[in-house]
């Protein structure tokens, strides 16, 4: 019976850590979606340059609030569960590079 109990527990704690990862890999597509914009702003040079600037930065804005939705989301995740510090700093390391892209 305790074997169960602990392989039970091997496997809801795996779960809980890969839905996590699988949050912080959602946050790193967010931040390259920003980087993306970024590099077709400054690639099309002066060509547009304030009107497509202020698109992305307005996406950027959009994408940045719901990349702070889901890091919020992902540390309630981690102190409800007692889950791995590791990936509440893999959270917080996406999120401080989506605030520094926006």
């Amino acid at each position: 019976m305790r074997e169960a109990l602990e392989a039970d527990l091997v496997r809801r704690v795996e779960r809980l850590d890969s839905a996590l990862l699988t949050t912080v890999v959602r946050q790193i597509g967010l931040a390259r979606d920003i980087a993306a914009g970024v590099g077709v702003v400054l690639a099309n040079g002066q060509r547009g340059a304030v009107a497509a600037g202020t698109a992305n930065a307005d996406r950027a804005a959009r994408i940045e609030k719901k990349a702070d939705a889901i890091a919020v989301d992902a540390r309630n995740a981690v102190l409800r569960d007692q889950a791995n510090a590791t990936v509440e700093r893999m959270v917080d390391s996406a999120e401080n590079a989506i605030d520094e892209l926006e």
